[in-house]
């Protein structure tokens, strides 16, 4: 986690595009158990660093740094993201020429460059829910396609969209209130409900392609063995659909993830028998384990 720590920080020193004294950036580190606060001390003592004796949680340490910021805008991003030479100043010289945007959205790129269909997409329905999770775009004429919770291709240009992923996004703070995210949130979904938080107060959320930032996907998860932690990638975003459609939704939206999961836990297992790239094995323990998650709100009945 330190070393992608290093990058993220470095990179925005390097392509901030603003003199200095014309920007902040607030570290909070959640109860590391790496060398990151001894890092940050002694490689970026310009940085605000606030060191927490415990995790608590994406959403929370975010509220932490925004009761903080002086900024006309601020940019949100993960550790386990670099920016590159034009991110920061296209995104700002975007946010100037649209007064009604709350937030705006980077374009993800994998560890190996090719795009993250994560950076942003539609807010999550039962059809577009079912739609990804039980294959029906394999199944059904593409013309029956809701908007997709997540991007599908590498759409060019800056528009309207759902929501945009935490890992990488800029608002204007008279969008978002007195919190950026809803405390209750610990980690994944409290973008989608911030996104939708936005959008009903009037302002747009944004998609830019113009805007890229490397994003090693899950890698600062991964550090982390708690299955609590783990389990905050189905608990979380479940979540927020709780909240937006209520319980009885909630329970058919538990059923067609376990079935999703299930169904992805055995493609890959098959795939690992007749192929031994350890990334099938470690996919399909990932997708067991979160159909395990999804199938326990299952028989809780959407509670």
């Amino acid at each position: 986690m330190c070393d992608l720590l290093e990058s993220c920080l470095n990179s925005i020193r390097q392509y901030a595009g603003l003199p200095p004294e014309e920007y902040e950036v607030h570290v909070i580190d959640n109860h590391s158990a790496d060398d990151s606060v001894e890092m940050v001390r002694e490689q970026f003592p310009e940085f605000l660093l606030t060191a927490n004796p415990d995790n608590k949680g994406f959403g929370r340490a975010n509220n932490q740094a925004f009761s903080q910021c002086r900024g006309k805008y601020i940019l949100l991003l993960n550790p386990d993201t670099v920016v590159s030479d034009n991110t920061i100043p296209q995104m700002l010289k975007l946010m100037d020429s649209l007064p009604n945007a709350g937030i705006l959205g980077a374009r993800l790129l994998n560890s190996d460059g090719t795009f993250q269909r994560a950076s942003g997409g539609a807010l999550p329905t039962l059809k577009n829910i079912a739609w990804h999770w039980l294959f029906l775009f394999h199944l059904l004429p593409k013309r029956w396609a809701p908007q997709p919770t997540f991007l599908i291709e590498d759409r060019q240009g800056t528009f309207d969209i759902g929501w945009v992923s935490g890992a990488a996004l800029m608002l204007r703070p008279a969008a978002v209130g007195e919190n950026i995210f809803d405390p209750q949130f610990f980690m994944y979904g409290e973008d989608l409900e911030l996104c939708d938080r936005v959008q009903k107060s009037g302002w747009r959320v944004l998609y830019t392609s113009n805007a890229s930032v490397m994003h090693h996907l899950r890698q600062s998860v991964s550090k982390h063995s708690s299955a609590e932690i783990q389990a905050s990638v189905v608990k979380g975003n479940r979540a927020y659909f709780r909240i937006r459609h209520g319980q009885m939704k909630t329970w058919l939206y538990d059923f067609l993830l376990t079935c999703g999961y299930s169904s992805r836990w055995c493609c890959f297992a098959v795939l690992s028998i007749f192929d031994k790239d350890p990334s099938y094995a470690e996919q399909g323990s990932m997708n067991r384990h979160h159909a395990g998650v999804a199938f326990k709100s299952f028989l809780r009945c959407g509670r």
